[in-house]
């Protein structure tokens, strides 16, 4: 209802209409008794749901008492009109108050740190405000900031719940239960109509503070809907990339708050007052280090894992997509509609896929062994249908019909083989043996391909085998190392069954350089043809949404985290659904429905430090999300420092930091990828891994920062220095070879003949011996052997030890430490040189395990992270 100015309601004047929002109008009214104006509030339609939640309003803001917060005079009732009266603040929003270009950072820490505090004090109360927003802040005559409108504020104890999927709204919805608040400041649990809580507010103050720093908001779209899909799928730029001259510190602040997880946010809005009180402390002080701008037209770093880190990703399974001979031109659907429901809770799902008719999710668990569940998705049931085991999933389909889940699964003695059991359980079917991928079927399903590779002849090969029982596969192409299909690939069988789409390059297990493409091999001839010119670092998995477009993960830009793209089949077109610090893996399709099944994790890692006495007794010194601390190495110094990867600074690069994580320093800054640091025996140097067009090796001089290429071309794994100042790698060419490099440059020669060694070496203190993992000769598995450096001759050979990755000689040189796979990779083992059983060193359960080194001292630094994954269904992204 509206109100003409002059109107008399109770004992008030209106003097003139102020504003209207979801809760109702405001005027300006002049009370005659106490002679001051005031603000009035008038709930129209005062209906029994708004009614009460006018009433909880009053009550909510009479509770508070800041003066940062709006003060409420009365709660009244005039002609059958409720009304409450509120402290009149002269001025205008802080909507109105920001430059197009950001505001300075002075100004903008005097207006948000006070705000902060604010908040702090109505979450204390247990009052969540829900409609935090620029236009809800008033800048008063006198400079002072306050927090109008708790019209949305909601009492913790009569929070309501939100169950199952929301559909997203073209408008905002104003109901308990419902989507509630101004689109473009929601949270994702507020957009998606979940219960919230005070972090949902800390989400909408960082979509402010990111306003405040650059002048635009950090989720935009031309509609409602496209701005709600942007906050669920979306990361903004970074607020120091659209502004370089300001701290890295506020970055790191407005990325923290906006954190789409809200565990991984601020947890109270005091902990992110007094972040933004120290920076203002800082920059008063002149203590504030403030960021250069960065160079015009720089690259993004391309993210390309070295073999022996790289084998932790190496599940995460390819696939590639196909386009028909003809197409007509249609434009693609917007992504909208899409909704993302999850379908999991336990955070150790290591793969998963959905059924043909959309009614199942086969997915594996990783809980003390591997199981393998089946999941009905309309009604939630969970069935075991493979116990618990020690063995390694590396993919999982259904037939055609939907009859059968064929699973590929790596045993003990790393023999891959192939094997189905009934989708609701029953006896599991020996099918092939050497399988080294998940199947991908014909429409028909009378034949299925797979991948098969030799590493001793360095390739890998695309098979094709007929489904009736005693069927013999038949290479239908075979391509080298380093440009192969990867290790552990999705193959896709278009729908027309002439092609069979697959992922090359970018190889998450061999560490090649070459850039992720893909292609289409014709299944009649084994021609392959070009799919698209889109480039990605990897490529995780592929889909087919329809005859027109796929659903691709991949990562890209340096980032180490799978995000999901949308491809349009007839030009190649690649369009970004996701773009967030998630990870997502092994995506499929129903055909039937056009849901799509992905499995979503959290990649981040943290840097701790065992002390001597007890390395299992771990104590973290580096923390922060989207960092990714040492999962691209770590080495200590002789004198106890430690060099490590991290994407603190943007760009994967090299820091040097205490044994306690104080003084980090940065050691390299450029578009490269920098990782697999180690420090040359005199702690003078540090060798290291560059990957841009190829991967090769470096030098940096701690001393004085000058860097000194080693290799040039070169497609390589770990280095590792020995004492005579030489360095030894592996290069791919195509079998795994081994040499030797000085580290003041020159020549680089041969140490062992091709597929002779593995992937990893390991050199003792003394530079004597080298522990390698390669192919036993005659034998599908992996062995550690112990090579005399001067000679080259094996003197150990300490068998089959599943996949040993990522070796290191104790302290005292007398065992030889690795991560053991067979527990989802999450255990470091010792191997007594002398020989005798191997024992257990470190367990973090639960947790995935990137990197480790031993200090001379016997320090064990390892670098690690939760790594929780689960399967959700996306639906509306056709």
């Amino acid at each position: 209802m509206a109100i003409a100015a002059g109107t008399q309601l109770g004992a008030y004047q209106i003097v003139s209409a102020l504003g209207a929002g979801g809760m109702g109008e405001v005027y300006r009214a002049h009370d005659p008794r106490l002679r001051r104006d005031v603000a009035i509030k008038i709930l129209p339609n005062a209906d029994p749901e708004r009614r009460q939640r006018f009433e909880r309003e009053a009550h909510a803001i009479a509770a508070l008492n800041h003066p940062n917060i709006v003060t409420i005079y009365s709660v009244e009732e005039a002609d059958g009109v409720p009304f409450l009266t509120m402290e009149l603040v002269d001025g205008r929003p802080l909507s109105e108050s920001v430059p197009a270009e950001g505001m300075p950072l002075d100004r903008l820490l005097a207006i948000v740190v006070p705000l902060a505090n604010a908040l702090s004090v109505a979450h204390e109360k247990g009052i969540t405000h829900r409609d935090l927003k620029p236009a809800n802040v008033m800048i008063g005559a006198d400079g002072r900031v306050k927090i109008l409108d708790f019209g949305l504020a909601k009492l913790q104890e009569v929070s309501a719940t939100a169950a199952g999927a929301t559909t997203l709204p073209t408008e905002p919805i104003t109901g308990e239960g419902r989507v509630v608040g101004t689109v473009a400041y929601m949270s994702p649990e507020q957009a998606e109509g979940r219960t919230i809580d005070a972090r949902s507010d800390l989400f909408s103050f960082g979509v402010m503070l990111y306003e405040l720093a650059t002048g635009r908001r950090p989720f935009r779209g031309d509609s409602s809907m496209s701005v709600i899909a942007s906050i669920l799928r979306d990361s903004p730029a970074p607020v120091t990339e659209r502004r370089p001259h300001l701290p890295r510190e506020l970055s790191r602040i407005v990325k923290r708050a906006l954190a789409k997880d809200p565990e991984q946010r601020y947890q109270t809005a005091k902990d992110l007052r007094n972040d933004l009180k120290t920076l203002q402390d800082d920059l008063a002080s002149g203590e504030l280090s403030v960021a250069a701008p960065a160079a015009s037209g720089s690259k993004r770093p391309r993210w390309i894992l070295p073999a022996s880190l790289a084998v932790l990703a190496a599940i995460a399974v390819a696939a590639a997509f196909v386009a028909r001979p003809y197409f007509v031109r249609r434009a693609p659907a917007a992504l909208d509609t899409m909704t993302i429901t999850r379908l999991t809770a336990t955070g150790k799902v290591s793969g998963g896929v959905i059924s043909p008719d959309g009614k199942y999710v086969a997915h594996v668990v990783s809980d003390n062994g591997h199981s393998l569940w089946v999941r009905q998705v309309a009604t939630s049931s969970n069935v075991q249908i493979v116990p618990p085991g020690p063995h390694k999933y590396l993919g999982v389909t259904f037939s055609p019909d939907g009859n059968y889940i064929y699973f590929t699964r790596l045993d003990e003695a790393t023999q891959a083989d192939l094997f189905r059991i009934p989708v609701l359980g029953g006896n599991i079917e020996p099918i092939l043996h050497d399988v080294d991928s998940p199947v991908t079927f014909s429409p028909d399903g009378a034949r299925f391909a797979f991948l098969r590779g030799a590493p001793s002849r360095g390739e890998m090969s695309l098979m094709l085998r007929g489904s009736a029982s005693g069927d013999q596969p038949t290479v239908l192409t075979s391509r080298r190392l380093g440009e192969a299909f990867p290790f552990y690939s999705r193959l896709a069988w278009s729908r027309d069954g002439r092609t069979i789409a697959a992922a090359v390059g970018g190889d998450v297990l061999t560490g090649a350089a070459v850039a992720a493409r893909l292609i289409g091999i014709d299944v009649a001839t084994g021609h392959e043809r070009p799919l698209s010119s889109r480039r990605w670092d990897t490529i995780g998995a592929v889909a087919w949404l329809s005859d027109d477009a796929l659903l691709v993960s991949a990562t890209d830009g340096g980032k180490p985290n799978f995000q999901l793209w949308r491809v349009w089949a007839p030009d190649g077109s690649a369009q970004r659904v996701t773009n967030d610090l998630n990870t997502y893996q092994d995506v499929s399709i129903a055909a039937a429905t056009g849901s799509a099944a992905t499995v979503i994790g959290d990649l981040s890692s943290t840097i701790s430090i065992g002390a001597a006495s007890d390395p299992a007794v771990q104590s973290p010194i580096t923390s922060g999300a989207g960092r990714y601390d040492g999962q691209l190495g770590l080495a200590w110094t002789p004198d106890g420092h430690i060099v490590f990867s991290s994407a603190s600074g943007g760009p994967i690069d090299l820091w040097i930091m205490d044994a306690d994580g104080r003084n980090p320093r940065q050691l390299t800054s450029d578009a490269e990828v920098e990782s697999a640091p180690v420090v040359s025996a005199d702690g003078r140097s540090v060798v290291f891994i560059v990957t841009g067009a190829t991967s090769d090796l470096w030098r940096l001089d701690l001393d004085d920062g000058r860097r000194t290429k080693l290799t040039s071309g070169a497609n390589l794994s770990l280095p590792h220095c020995l004492p005579d100042g030489t360095a030894i790698f592996t290069r791919l060419e195509p079998a795994p070879t081994m040499y030797k490099v000085a580290l003041g440059g020159g020549a680089v020669t041969r140490f062992s003949k091709p597929g002779e060694f593995g992937f990893s070496e390991a050199v003792s203190p003394d530079g004597t011996q080298m522990a390698s993992v390669a192919r036993r000769p005659g034998s599908t598995g992996f062995s550690v052997n112990l090579v005399d450096v001067r000679t080259g001759a094996v003197s150990r050979d300490f068998g089959i030890i599943s996949i040993p990755i990522f070796e290191q000689w104790s302290a005292r040189a007398d065992e030889l430490t690795f991560l053991e796979s067979r527990h989802e990779m999450q255990e470091i083992w010792a191997q007594p040189v002398a020989g005798g059983a191997a024992r257990k060193i470190l367990d973090l359960r639960g947790e995935r395990i990137f990197s480790f080194a031993w200090s001379r001292d016997g320090r064990l630094a390892v670098s690690h992270g939760p790594a929780p994954t689960d399967i959700v269904l996306l639906s509306g992204i056709q």
